[in-house]
């Protein structure tokens, strides 16, 4: 990770600059699966390519009137996002912050949704 950057104050004094620069922009791809056999509902398919090779997720949607919520089960853990259905699909995850609301989920769901007939 590259050092934070360090401003000099008019008094001489050195401050570090805590806020991190904003990460590019997620790439990968994205596709619906057919239902889920146990849970019922949508399923879609998230490749996100990442230095050590593409990683797959299969995130469960249920749409809400006021936007979708995206979840899995990993480990016995139940991990859930929701992208809201406003302008730029904002998303709840961390990595939303960290991308000026351009992570994976926000991205792969507005593309997916494209592709449903109207």
């Amino acid at each position: 990770m590259a050092p934070l950057p360090v401003y000099r104050r008019k008094d001489g004094s050195l401050r570090v600059n805590h806020r991190r620069i904003a990460k590019p922009e997620a790439h990968g791809g994205c596709k619906w699966l057919s239902d889920c056999p146990i849970f019922g509902g949508p399923r879609l398919s998230i490749t996100s390519n990442t230095k050590s090779g593409p990683v797959i997720r299969v995130y469960h949607v249920d749409a809400w009137p006021y936007g979708w919520n995206l979840w899995y089960v990993t480990r016995g853990r139940f991990v859930s996002y929701f992208v809201r259905r406003q302008s730029g699909f904002p998303c709840d995850c961390p990595d939303s912050r960290s991308r000026a609301g351009r992570c994976k989920h926000s991205r792969a769901l507005r593309a997916a949704l494209a592709t449903l007939p109207h």
